[in-house]
């Protein structure tokens, strides 16, 4: 099934009917389209071969809003613990630190170490809603940080509920 609406997508030459196809594709799966969509968002958030905007905006296509908002909420959440953690065990094998990419950067970081865990989520939270740094970069930028995945994950969550709700 799958490999009929790749064979579809690479062989039209509209946009609006490759879209048609991978909607009618994942809604053919029936309830294997959900955790199917999910791993694909999230592989198009750990490895940005291609933006991940146009299945954001597909899920409201596929799902409807009120499954595609947390479905996509859920998967950038995922994306962005996933790519936090596989940054934290790179630089540390590597032995790779924040202070080698921004010793001003590493300084702040730690300052906001030895603050409460809230300062951290707002920030999150803040960078979350602003598109000033690029999701899948800052994902992996955390990985550098002092910032738990508990907090990523819950200010990714938070923050990236506008989002979907405008584009799903």
């Amino acid at each position: 099934l799958l490999r009929l609406a790749l064979r579809r997508i690479t062989t039209s030459t509209n946009a609006l009917e490759r879209a048609s196809t991978l909607v009618g594709a994942f809604r053919s799966l029936g309830w294997a389209a959900y955790p199917f969509y999910a791993a694909l968002l999230i592989a198009l958030q750990i490895v940005p071969l291609l933006s991940a905007l146009v299945f954001i905006v597909l899920a409201g296509a596929i799902f409807g809003p009120a499954l595609g908002i947390p479905i996509v909420s859920a998967s950038l959440t995922t994306s962005a613990v996933a790519c936090c953690l596989i940054a934290r065990a790179v630089a540390r094998r590597r032995g790779y630190r924040l202070e080698d990419l921004s010793p001003s950067a590493a300084k702040i970081d730690s300052a906001l170490a030895r603050g409460p865990q809230s300062t951290s989520l707002l920030l999150v939270l803040l960078l979350r809603l602003s598109p000033v740094v690029p999701f899948t970069f800052s994902n992996y930028l955390f990985g550098l940080t002092s910032v738990t995945p508990l907090v990523l994950g819950l200010g990714t969550l938070l923050g990236t509920l506008p989002t979907p709700a405008v584009y799903v």
